[in-house]
């Protein structure tokens, strides 16, 4: 990561799943890697997760030391960024269309400790893993919902963690004094110290790119739990009319007319 060299995935059709892996292992400010991807239309989309979907191929704590900016050039050769790759956030499987073939990665150092870097997989057709797992810091579910379960789930977050994406039935796990709570369906969730939530997210593997986001009709997207008292940057959201502005419930039902972007209910 830590050279000015480029990683070029190239075929000669595109047709098939090709992509490049990119391990960010050194705790160092200013590491940039160039990845870029041939043989594409002027407008494509790419996806990009970490390793297979592996718990091992990024940090598990959300102080780790070190973040990834993502940037990309348009056309018209400006600068745009993209989600940062930032410990436990922006590394399960997500999608993105670009006008360019460019992808620049940089590294940043912030607080928390550094044990283990990236492995960042970048591809142009479907994931290789449906289904990863978002985890979030003192949540739990409710006692009501979970099952009892028995095995090697509850040695550690990650076993837990591994369980529920092998578990076709799981929806969500939180692990807590060395326990893995399983849910086999939606539940609310709870602040309570010390505990770690998981639930698991699962995309359409077969996705029809196409150049007009209205024909990718085997797209699926899903909302993740409403996380409180937080908002985007004011310069990012647009204005828009309808009966999205009279409850939360129906701002959740703009996602598809927004792309699966997020949205913010004040």
């Amino acid at each position: 990561m830590c050279t000015d060299d480029y990683a070029t995935e190239e075929n000669f059709n595109g047709s098939n799943k090709n992509s490049v892996l990119l391990r960010i292992t050194k705790h160092q400010n200013d590491c940039i890697c160039h990845v870029s991807l041939h043989n594409n239309a002027t407008n494509y989309t790419i996806y990009m997760s970490k390793y297979e979907g592996q718990i091992e191929a990024a940090p598990e704590q959300v102080n780790c030391g070190l973040v990834v900016d993502l940037d990309y050039l348009d056309t018209s050769n400006i600068t745009r960024s993209l989600q940062s790759i930032e410990c436990t956030r922006g590394t399960d499987i997500r999608y993105f269309s670009l006008d360019d073939n460019l992808l620049k990665f940089k590294t940043k150092t912030i607080s928390g400790t550094f044990t283990r870097g990236y492995c960042m997989q970048i591809f142009r057709n479907q994931s290789t893993n449906p289904c990863e797992m978002n985890a979030r810091v003192n949540l739990v579910g409710r006692d009501d919902d979970w099952i009892q379960t028995y095995g090697t789930q509850h040695t550690t977050f990650s076993e837990c963690e591994r369980y529920c994406l092998q578990e076709t039935s799981c929806v969500a796990v939180h692990y807590e004094s060395n326990y893995c709570f399983v849910y086999n369906k939606n539940t609310t969730v709870s602040r309570k110290d010390d505990a770690m939530y998981s639930q698991k997210h699962c995309v359409e593997t077969k996705i029809k790119v196409k150049h007009d986001f209205a024909d990718q009709t085997t797209l699926s997207c899903n909302m993740i739990d409403p996380q409180h008292h937080t908002a985007g940057t004011d310069g990012d959201w647009i204005k828009t009319q309808g009966t999205q502005h009279t409850s939360y419930d129906e701002c959740r039902k703009i996602l598809p007319a927004n792309r699966g972007l997020p949205i913010c209910s004040l």
